[in-house]
């Protein structure tokens, strides 16, 4: 990466404004771009000495955007340059604890961030050259830093063009909320909390989903499920996640409706058999226990179909397990 003369001096001054010594976590992406990372790294801790880079591994092989973390809510996705690093330091400086010019939180603004009671994501496409991008950028850092249930991802669309071409950016600044409703231009903070505070449960995505249950709410998940008397449809995809964890965390969301809402619950059945055999071994044994949890009567002649069709002795014995105890509740 090479940063002009204007932006080194920017660095230095913005770099001496850090009062304590802080942690960037980077987490490679596995593109081209990583290197450039690096780059920009070293230069940051060498101009910054109360900066440190934690360097984690590579994620699980696809490649995607580097990730700069200098907050547990906020991730930076892009070399900040230009107009990108005021709101970058923006961030940095409220790790550190220094004073940032940010404009307060209107009132309105403040009352909203009050009864935001579940996470959300945020993700802001900007480009260095966008004479609009800081604006928006410090008002989702700003909201950021105010709620830790606020989750910020700042992307470079100029940098991982591939990856605004994903999520159909055709201008910036972009701001999505959740996988859902977008911004395009400047936008302020009372609209976008106001937003947040709107969102209709059944429509968020399975990342804020999981999001949640990282939380240990997955109580929150099956009341609002049992309020609207539906399944959500990214909540199965949890069901068939390739990690323990997380399947365990909609294992318990199954659970609580079960418990409830029973009949809501025996519903499951449809979503679960529908994806059941293209599953792996270990998530079709945890999709056995949760029918056994959740089903009813059909859903125990279906288990036991389905189960002479099933090679794996473990996998057997999970499915008499669940008619097993479906059988006991009837």
């Amino acid at each position: 990466m090479s940063l002009d003369e204007t932006d080194l001096e920017h660095l230095e001054r913005r770099c001496a404004r850090l009062e304590s010594p802080l942690v960037i976590r980077y987490t490679p992406g596995g593109t081209n771009e990583d290197k450039k990372a690096e780059d920009f790294l070293e230069i940051l801790e060498y101009m910054c000495g109360s900066i440190s880079v934690k360097r984690e591994p590579e994620g699980d092989g696809s490649s995607s955007p580097f990730e700069l973390a200098v907050r547990e809510n906020i991730i930076w996705c892009g070399l900040p340059e230009g107009n990108e690093l005021d709101p970058f330091f923006s961030a940095l400086a409220g790790t550190s604890g220094a004073s940032s010019c940010t404009p307060e939180l209107s009132l309105e603004t403040r009352q909203n961030i009050e009864k935001i009671d579940l996470p959300v994501r945020l993700t802001l496409y900007v480009t260095p050259a966008c004479p609009h991008c800081p604006t928006v950028a410090e008002t989702v850092l700003l909201l950021a830093g105010s709620c830790p249930r606020i989750h910020v991802k700042v992307i470079d669309a100029a940098l991982f063009s591939e990856k605004a071409r994903e999520d159909s950016v055709m201008s910036v600044p972009c701001l999505i909320l959740d996988d859902g409703f977008r911004w395009t231009g400047t936008v302020s903070a009372e609209e976008i909390t106001g937003m947040i505070l709107h969102r209709d449960p059944a429509g968020l995505s399975a990342e804020t989903l999981k999001n949640i249950l990282e939380q240990g709410e997955a109580a929150w998940i099956g009341n609002r499920m049992i309020e609207q008397n539906i399944i959500f449809p990214e909540y199965i995809k949890l069901l068939f996640d390739q990690k323990w964890p997380v399947r365990l965390g909609a294992i318990v969301v199954a659970e609580e409706i079960a418990q409830k809402a029973p009949e809501l619950a025996a519903g499951l059945e449809r979503f679960i058999f529908e994806a059941f055999d293209s599953a792996p071994v270990e998530v079709k044994g945890d999709l056995l226990y949760t029918l056994g949890v959740a089903g009813d009567r059909n859903t125990a002649d279906r288990i036991e179909e389905k189960a002479g069709f099933l090679d794996h002795p473990e996998l057997k014995e999970a499915a008499f397990e669940a008619v097993s105890e479906i059988k006991s509740r009837s």
